[in-house]
């Protein structure tokens, strides 16, 4: 796609841990990670050309329009092994590769079900003022097919990688995050997905943060923001224009609660990290958990303590790829 640079590949590079070394699976290892829930693409041998970095950037056509992803494969990857999958959805204005480098979910060391996950970051869109986007907010191109398209990497991926199609899980950023929910709150989609990781979402009406939401059963939900964010705002934002109202965070997470069969009222709060409030509805596990974390002064980033890795300046005071969006995760299967 013209206009998309090649950012953050370097940055990622030099994030590996130095004792990230290459790890073989032994054949017990092999029989216990295959099973029946394993893609068509397992056994087969790769038909993707994967760079040194183990990248891969795949076209493919939806709706008539031309739509890229980027896919990255763990150093270890194996094609009898059923790989866990997470796609994560980049903000308005920003692109796959940015999304890649803010949410750290392809460096080397990332673990889902004990072993190296396949990563997918699809591209939006442009939109209004030439804004890439999402098919969730006012400045989205209205054309744009994007759960079409979603669906669509989702069937090339499980064609051509070996996927374990019980452990897929859906992330985003901002208007990613908004699109995200959008995707939850789909019936036939939330089929296709375990959980989801909502972080510093943008949830315009038409991502169905209200009552439009229907995904058709309980649905495990992480949302993160920090209180200090001034592009979404923690406390949600009125306008005179309905498209462009935004739910507090509270609210929002409540409302997911509910929909989950809790009472609003009826959440754990804990301190998990420095100057991080999490509110929890359920027992780890359970089906339907939602988790809301309130992240005192974060701006408007995907947490992380590396310094200008998602926003020039900014940071948070841990890094929720690692340690709590990969475990909670790992805890759901379809």
């Amino acid at each position: 796609m013209a206009g998309i640079i090649l950012t953050g590949l370097s940055v990622l590079t030099s994030l590996i841990p130095a004792d990230a070394a290459f790890v073989p699976y032994t054949a017990s290892t092999l029989r216990s990670r295959s099973g029946t829930n394993s893609s068509s693409g397992c056994d087969s041998d790769v038909s993707w050309d994967f760079d040194h970095d183990h990248h891969h950037v795949q076209n493919t056509t939806v709706g008539g329009e031309e739509r890229t992803y980027l896919v990255h494969i763990p150093e270890n990857y194996n094609h009898s092994l059923s790989h866990s999958l997470v796609v994560s959805f980049h903000g308005a204005s920003a692109n796959m590769y940015d999304q890649e480098q803010a949410s750290q979910l392809s460096i080397a060391g990332q673990r889902l079900n004990g072993m190296g996950v396949i990563t997918v970051f699809p591209q939006g869109l442009e939109g209004d003022n030439g804004r890439t986007a999402w098919r969730s907010a006012p400045y989205a191109n209205e054309d744009a097919d994007d759960i079409d398209f979603t669906g669509a990497v989702l069937n090339e991926v499980f064609d051509n990688l070996c996927v374990d199609q019980s452990r897929v899980y859906a992330s985003g950023k901002s208007n990613g995050g908004g699109f995200t929910n959008r995707l939850a709150c789909n019936a036939n989609i939330t089929s296709r997905f375990a959980a989801y990781g909502l972080i510093s979402g943008a949830y315009y009406p038409d991502s169905l943060s209200g009552d439009d939401c229907k995904p058709g059963r309980k649905v495990p939900v992480l949302i993160s923001h920090g209180d200090a964010d001034e592009t979404i705002k923690f406390d949600g934002e009125t306008s005179d224009d309905d498209e462009e109202e935004l739910p507090s965070i509270n609210d929002f997470a409540e409302n997911w609660a509910y929909r989950n069969g809790y009472e609003k009222d009826d959440y754990e709060m804990s301190q998990p990290h420095n100057d991080t409030n999490l509110w929890t509805w359920g027992d780890d596990g359970d089906e339907g958990q939602v988790r809301r974390y309130r992240i005192k002064g974060m701006d408007h980033i995907w947490p992380s303590t590396i310094e200008g890795l998602d926003a020039d300046g900014k940071s948070a005071p841990f890094n929720i790829t690692e340690s709590d969006l990969l475990p909670f995760f790992d805890q759901y299967t379809l």
